[in-house]
């Protein structure tokens, strides 16, 4: 089982103003973001967190920090990696398109692995993101993955996307596993 939070998996009961003030200050500052900064905005999550922990086998788990989870799955001889971001650490209760930022800028290393296959998956969808950090940011997602699988729409779709300067990837939009009537 490999989870990755979404915005539903925010718990923003209590007391936001400290951290709606930091993804404030984020959107408009721009540049490296402190790791307490990070902390902050992903305490939101500590519940999934907690939850996630329970099912995952740390075996294969190649790489985990607040934002970026990288599991190594063998099969067949074959090495499948699983990279995992955390889109949501920025979720807010009334989050509007366009808002999102991922600081992807710290995982360059990431680009280096022998997988014979790597899905990057996150909550979601690339046009979610901040228009300084979302060209580069889908650049950096396309040349790491051979698949990308995000979530949040509710509306399933998938494509492949072959970039000039980041070659193929495929896109997989998933549905709603639930949805109330």
């Amino acid at each position: 089982v490999i989870l990755a939070p979404g915005n539903h998996d925010c718990d923003f009961s209590g007391d936001q103003d400290v951290r709606l003030a930091i993804i404030d200050l984020i959107k408009k500052k721009g540049g490296v973001i402190p790791e307490g900064y990070i902390s902050t905005c992903v305490d939101t999550q500590k519940n999934f967190i907690s939850f996630r922990n329970k099912f995952e086998k740390s075996s294969s788990i190649l790489m985990d920090d607040l934002l970026w989870k990288s599991y190594c799955i063998e099969l067949n001889g074959k090495k499948v990696v699983f990279d995992i971001l955390n889109a949501s650490w920025m979720s807010t209760k009334h989050e509007q398109q366009g808002g999102l930022i991922f600081p992807y800028e710290r995982y360059i290393s990431a680009k280096q692995s022998d997988a014979d296959l790597r899905i990057v998956t996150l909550h979601h969808p690339l046009n979610w993101y901040n228009q300084t950090n979302y060209l580069k940011f889908r650049g950096f997602v396309h040349h790491l993955a051979d698949i990308v699988v995000t979530g949040h729409e509710h509306q399933s779709s998938s494509r492949i996307s072959d970039e000039a300067n980041t070659g193929e990837c495929a896109y997989v939009e998933g549905a709603a596993l639930q949805t109330r009537d």
